[in-house]
């Protein structure tokens, strides 16, 4: 995709938005809990994806292989260099919106604006019962629910089957395999 880029388009200027990959593949495990594609603890979510490892696409492939950011960002950086690509941490921007804005707007060459952050969109949600949200979504439940109930009742129903998971963590020994199967790929950062 690099070189077909740069032959169609020549000069670019890309972002590349990063996130500690600890926590990338914790909140994709939550995504994928919350959407029924999953019904196991994180840490037996861990498991079978280290055993799956560069095997068949699915659930459990490229989950891991998403945190590897040297081996994705190298085939880019070879294509464009350094002078085309900003990269951020997603960190920085939850932490420092403003100011990681402000020198993303300066390397794009844009006028500063402050656009509202004071709300938050698409955060993920798990199921108050999982096996339940697994049943649903392998028997469709879920899309004709959506289709055909009204939007009251789809929201009441989001609202009581899910929780927030802004407050779930990884387990500090999850944490700990989790960095040592991205240290390589880090440290080459």
């Amino acid at each position: 995709a690099p070189g077909r880029i740069r032959a169609a388009i020549g000069q670019v200027k890309i972002i590349a938005l990063r996130r500690d990959p600890a926590d990338r593949a914790f909140s994709q495990y939550l995504q994928d809990l919350g959407n029924g594609h999953v019904r196991w603890s994180f840490s037996e979510h861990l498991d079978a994806a280290l055993l799956q490892c560069g095997k068949r696409f699915g659930v459990l492939h490229p989950f891991l292989e998403y945190g590897l950011y040297h081996v994705q960002l190298a085939r880019w950086l070879t294509v464009f260099g350094g002078q085309e690509i900003h990269l951020i941490w997603y960190e920085d921007f939850r932490d420092r919106p403003d100011e990681t804005l402000a020198e993303a707007f300066h390397f794009l060459g844009v006028r500063d604006f402050r656009p509202d952050m004071s709300r938050r969109f698409s955060e993920s949600r798990a199921p108050v019962v999982v096996s339940a949200a697994f049943v649903a979504r392998k028997l469709g439940l879920r899309k004709h629910l959506r289709r055909l109930a009204p939007a009251s009742l789809v929201s009441l129903v989001r609202r009581h089957g899910s929780r927030e998971t802004r407050t779930r963590q990884v387990s500090p020994s999850d944490r700990r395999r989790l960095i040592g199967f991205y240290r390589t790929d880090i440290e080459q950062l």
